[in-house]
């Protein structure tokens, strides 16, 4: 995600580990406040770099929420890269 709230340092470092290891993403761009948690964390006290990881959903919050596995996995990789990355 991309979004005032968020660290564009994390958000860069996501895109490029997704690239590096050609993972499919999609920029999504928030204005304003995410919805999520890193919006709290990223001003609370001294602040926090947050950034936010989504997985592409249909009908969120409902009984008939849809995603691709796909789209779940290659969210786990991505993820999982950028955890061997930073170290």
């Amino acid at each position: 995600g991309i979004s005032p709230t968020l660290s564009r340092d994390i958000s860069d470092m996501l895109i490029s580990t997704a690239k590096e290891n050609n993972i499919s993403f999609q920029h999504e761009v928030m204005s304003g406040l995410t919805g999520t948690n890193a919006d709290c964390f990223s001003v609370t006290g001294n602040g926090a770099k947050t950034c936010t990881c989504s997985i592409p959903i249909r009908y969120m919050h409902t009984p008939a929420e849809t995603a691709s596995v796909s789209d779940i996995e290659a969210t786990a990789s991505l993820l999982a890269a950028f955890v061997r990355r930073v170290k």
